[in-house]
């Protein structure tokens, strides 16, 4: 991607987050419940592909009913009820989240240790498990409105300032490239040897 066009994109979400931070919040519990409500589906469908064992499956099964629900309910109540004057609604939502990643986390381990007896493959799940605690700690951090806020207000300052390097790295390769051609058909004009003329010149010597 050319380094211009992506030091704008760096800088206008920068400048985004520092002047809409609540929406930011807000959208992004949208997309990662949107996100939540797809894996459940997905949970469902895999899960019979995986193991046939009743207690792995019906275990899978509450797993991805409440990934729907969850995911189903939040994205819902955000987009229904709106950003409020004190944020209740999303700070509610990102608890009910990071409840759901713990839960999540927590069904998922008991479905390695299936998956081990059963001499399955357990990376993906143990990945998933990592994420899910992780996704849990950073919800958990933004149910509280001034650390969800100060999380934006630095990522908002970093993407501006890598903006900001981008553009100025751009602009002086730019510049290089500049004075590289007007050197180029200096060299070339009427009267001048051609660059290709003393490459070949040395490589006679």
């Amino acid at each position: 991607m050319n380094r211009t066009f992506l030091g704008i994109i760096f800088l206008a979400a920068g400048i985004l987050l520092a002047i809409s931070k609540d929406a930011f919040i807000a959208m992004n519990e949208i997309v990662v419940s949107s996100a939540v409500f797809i894996n459940g589906i997905f949970i469902l469908a895999a899960s019979r592909r995986i193991l046939q064992e009743k207690l792995y499956r019906t275990m899978m099964l509450v797993r991805g009913l409440m990934s729907i629900i969850t995911g189903l309910a939040v994205a819902a109540a955000i987009l229904v009820l709106g950003i409020d004057s004190e944020l209740t609604v999303v700070q509610a939502g990102a608890l009910v989240l990071s409840a759901y990643f713990v839960v999540s986390a927590g069904i998922q381990v008991f479905g390695i240790i299936r998956l081990k007896v059963n001499k399955i493959s357990v990376f993906a799940p143990l990945v998933e498990v990592f994420i899910s605690l992780v996704l849990a700690g950073i919800f958990f951090m933004f149910s509280f409105h001034e650390i969800a806020v100060s999380i934006v207000k630095f990522s908002g300052f970093m993407l501006i300032v890598a903006g900001v390097i981008m553009l100025v790295i751009s602009w002086k390769s730019n510049a290089s490239r500049r004075e590289e051609k007007a050197g180029e058909d200096s060299m070339n004009e009427p009267g001048m040897p051609k660059i290709e003329d003393l490459d070949q010149a040395k490589c006679d010597q």
